[in-house]
C-alpha cells in the first residue's frame, strides 16, 4: 500500500517482523512555501509501528 502527493511518498511494506512505514521526502525548495509540508505533522502521528524517513528537506538545521 502506498500514499503520495507532490512532495510525499509514503510506503507500508509487510515482513517477518510485521509492517513497515518508509516516508519519502522532497520538500518545496521555495522557503516561503515550505510551511506547507511542515504543517503536515500526521506524517508520523497516525503511525505507531516501525518508520523510516529519508528525503531532501531543504532545510538548513544549523550553520556549523
Amino acid at each position: 500500500m502506498s500514499h503520495y502527493s507532490e512532495n510525499i511518498i509514503n510506503v507500508l511494506k509487510n515482513s517477518e517482523n510485521g509492517i513497515w512505514k518508509s516516508t519519502f521526502v522532497y520538500e518545496e525548495p521555495r522557503t516561503e512555501l515550505r510551511y506547507q509540508l511542515w504543517d503536515r505533522r500526521f506524517i508520523k502521528a497516525q503511525w505507531s509501528g516501525p518508520w523510516v524517513c529519508a528525503g531532501d528537506f531543504n532545510e538548513v538545521l544549523s550553520s556549523d
